[in-house]
């Protein structure tokens, strides 16, 4: 019977268990066609494998069919019998009716030249994604700024390293004065212990920037994670290599969070615009780098995504489920317009 598992509806489809393939699949074209003329009509139809599209029932709207391999790289090179012959020209048929067709990157030229159609229609796709872990559950970003004593809007620079001269902290609190003039509502926090702790203290409040600059200490495992991931940028403004900086950026990645860093830091892990910003170890050039962060939040974010796209073979389901949304929005756009 049909059910509701966490917004999805399930319709179990009544077919034959036995019999010819093909046959098997036209069954299925049909109850599926029962069922969804009940259903009413929809906005976008998705058939996944040739065997969901085995009926006259869609093209009345939208229609995406994607696939994770054809029969043409199934048969991997051995003689094709009738049964196969058969489902390529199916697969073809299909290909061809359908407004869009996704299958995995290295498939797609495979098919493309296979059916022989336009090429146009048929996108690269993940056909696989993983579980959100540690680093892209729910997290309430307020929340973990209130824990280190800053408001829920305050929006949040990080320093992880060496409280040391080499790690260049100090530029970070040098430049604060002038971005709270720019932003009144940013705030610095400093992870890692070293022999400037006290120094930096001392200048914050000699600049009057205290307020907005908290010293952590030590913080690691869980409690970095969630502050990595609430603040919205790494700082890295090294004067020299420091130890852990190349793990510090790769944490950054799986927090989709941009890194600024120094021609002296892990400049070779950072693609300057691309995944981040590469910049000097001056104070202004640290207020240049974080006033562009602060000032374009869409490019940071997106910078975010491209550090973590270059860190993960696999996606997360959500951001499976965002590139789709973004490739329904692009091959049909009437499915975007405001509707009254």
């Amino acid at each position: 019977s049909a059910r509701q598992v966490d917004g999805v509806h399930y319709h179990p489809l009544e077919v034959p268990a036995e019999g010819p393939l093909l046959d098997r699949a036209r069954e299925f074209g049909r109850a599926a066609e029962r069922r969804l003329q009940e259903l009413g009509r929809f906005d976008l139809v998705h058939l996944h494998e040739w065997m969901a599209g085995m009926g006259s029932w869609f093209g009345s709207c939208p229609t995406i069919l994607s696939l994770t391999s054809i029969e043409a790289t199934r048969r991997n090179l051995a003689p094709a019998d009738e049964l196969s012959l058969a489902i390529a020209k199916a697969e073809r048929e299909l290909a061809l009716e359908v407004d869009c067709v996704l299958t995995p990157d290295w498939l797609r030229e495979k098919a493309v030249a296979e059916w022989g159609i336009n090429g146009v229609k048929v996108h690269a796709f993940p056909m696989e994604g993983r579980l959100a872990n540690e680093w892209e559950g729910p997290l309430d970003y307020g929340q973990v700024k209130r824990e280190i004593g800053f408001g829920p809007l305050d929006r949040l620079l990080l320093f992880v390293g060496p409280l040391e001269h080499a790690a260049g902290v100090d530029l970070l609190v040098e430049a604060m004065p002038v971005l709270l003039r720019r932003a009144g509502n940013v705030r610095l926090a400093l992870v890692g212990e070293g022999c400037l702790h006290g120094h930096l203290a001392h200048r914050a409040h000699e600049l009057g920037v205290g307020h907005a600059v908290h010293l952590l200490g030590h913080v690691q495992g869980p409690r970095l994670t969630r502050l990595l991931r609430a603040a919205e940028v790494l700082v890295l403004p090294s004067r020299y290599r420091v130890p852990f900086d190349d793990a510090v950026v790769d944490l950054a990645r799986r927090a989709s969070r941009p890194v600024v860093t120094t021609h002296g830091g892990p400049a070779h892990l950072v693609r300057h615009e691309e995944t981040g910003l590469v910049t000097y170890d001056n104070p202004g050039s640290m207020v240049w780098a974080l006033d562009r962060i602060l000032g374009d939040a869409r490019h940071a974010e997106q910078m975010g995504r491209n550090g973590r796209r270059g860190g993960d073979s696999i996606l997360s389901w959500s951001e499976v489920a965002r590139h789709y949304l973004q490739l329904c929005a692009t091959c049909f756009p009437e499915l975007t317009e405001s509707r009254m």
